[in-house]
């Protein structure tokens, strides 16, 4: 797999409904990786990684979900946090992803206290196919949309914060 077919294109921070125990809002986290060649792409065999934080700053990269299936020129997989099922996820945070999965962990795996990459890894050949990282305390609410190997707010998302 080329390096340059295959990216990270956004991480979200949203709101999927109540939870059942608390009544309260759940948040969502989702990453969106694109096909962007000219071609289909076999995501099998590639892994999705974050960066898992310990107390004293220092990090370990951790697995958030083993991606599988195909994906065609320019569509889009959203992986999102927790469980599932596909019916929680509301219609306006559907817009824009072609595939869903989730990490089947019901923790958030990105950080807002020291930020967060997100690091799409091939271990068979051992190859880091793309990563993208994000600021500490990105804004509720926000698609952090990627600039250059950075993750970042909209604008008017930013000015508001």
């Amino acid at each position: 797999m080329q390096r340059s077919r295959v990216s990270i294109r956004c991480l979200a921070f949203l709101s999927i409904g109540s939870s059942q125990t608390s009544g309260r809002s759940c948040r969502s986290r989702s990453n969106a990786t694109k096909n962007t060649g000219r071609s289909s792409v076999d995501l099998t065999g590639v892994s999705l990684f974050h960066k898992a934080f310990k107390q004293d700053g220092s990090f370990e990269w951790d697995l958030v979900v083993r991606l599988f299936g195909e994906i065609g020129t320019g569509q889009v997989l959203r992986v999102h946090s927790g469980k599932g099922p596909f019916s929680v996820v509301r219609a306006e945070d559907k817009v824009g992803s072609d595939y869903y999965m989730f990490t089947g962990q019901s923790r958030y795996m990105w950080n807002n206290d020291y930020g967060d990459a997100s690091l799409l890894w091939q271990p068979s050949d051992k190859v880091t196919i793309d990563e993208a990282s994000y600021d500490p305390y990105p804004p509720e609410g926000a698609i952090l949309q990627r600039a250059g190997s950075k993750l970042v707010a909209p604008a008017w998302v930013a000015s508001r914060w």
